[in-house]
């Protein structure tokens, strides 16, 4: 591989990114043929994680909704970060000039919204008056 070619990607992604696919002491080729395969790897995985996120929130807010309502995140005692993200993403959708209904609003929020409610301590908090 050329130096200078390796170099300039290097710089592009920065060392620190590169230097993990190097941890070996392996050549710049296989290190570049590494970063490569790891793009594909996620890229594979895209789908397959796309559906489980749809699934996982779809099957949160039907239970959620069975229990409090289809406005669970604004009646439910959700703690102070995820009041913040049910707040962006209705400032997401209005800034798109959407209106923030229900649907829009649980599609909005992030992989990470719905896993933070699998912690012991928003399950305390949603579930402790039940």
């Amino acid at each position: 591989m050329n130096k200078d070619f390796y170099e300039n990607l290097e710089k592009i992604f920065t060392p620190s990114r590169f230097s993990v696919y190097r941890q070996d002491g392996t050549d710049e080729s296989t290190a570049l043929a590494r970063y490569l395969y790891n793009i594909e790897l996620c890229r594979s995985l895209y789908v397959t994680l796309n559906i489980f996120e749809v699934s996982l929130r779809n099957a949160f807010d039907k239970a959620l909704s069975s229990f409090a309502g289809e406005n669970w995140y604004e009646t439910l005692p959700l703690d102070n970060h995820s009041r913040k993200k049910v707040s962006e993403a209705k400032g997401k959708l209005e800034k798109k000039k959407k209106n923030p209904t229900h649907d829009r609003v649980i599609a909005e929020l992030s992989l990470g919204f719905w896993t933070s409610l699998i912690t012991a301590n928003i399950q305390n908090r949603l579930f402790k008056a039940t």
